[in-house]
């Protein structure tokens, strides 16, 4: 472990280059300019800048520095991603064995399993059954 804060590098970087990890939406969040070099799942969300080709990648690290920062638009298309990505779709679950950093408590028998009894587990119960969205909220 780093005493580092990879936040503190966002915050003092002109540019922030990254393969797939969650800083690189935070960056973009920040309104840090962002290359996404790697198949994160904020990829082809036209927020950051990703490079095409092996030549368009190394012409864009090259000069990093002259990236402009993320315009308005793309900043509130990034705070909705994070927004639709961290508060409507990651669903708690419930673990079926003890496991101490959990927050949600493990299922110990069959009951665990039954309607009502984890809003996380209705939801994706649901979404097979009927169809529809593995959303938290609409």
């Amino acid at each position: 472990a780093s005493s580092i804060s990879s936040y503190r590098l966002a915050e003092m970087a002109q540019a922030v280059l990254v393969y797939s990890s969650n800083i690189g939406l935070e960056a973009l969040a920040m309104g840090r300019p962002t290359v996404i070099a790697g198949d994160a799942f904020y990829s082809r969300k036209g927020i950051g800048v990703e490079p095409a080709t092996r030549e368009e990648y190394f012409a864009t690290i090259a000069n990093l520095a002259s990236l402009p920062e993320p315009t308005p638009s793309q900043t509130e298309r990034v705070l909705k991603y994070c927004d639709h990505f961290f508060f409507r779709r990651l669903i708690e679950l419930p673990d079926f064995r003890y496991c101490a950093e959990a927050t949600v408590p493990p299922i110990h028998d069959l009951g665990g399993l039954r309607p009502g009894a984890y809003s996380g587990l209705d939801i994706v119960c649901e979404g097979i059954m009927s169809g529809t969205p593995f959303l938290l909220r609409e």
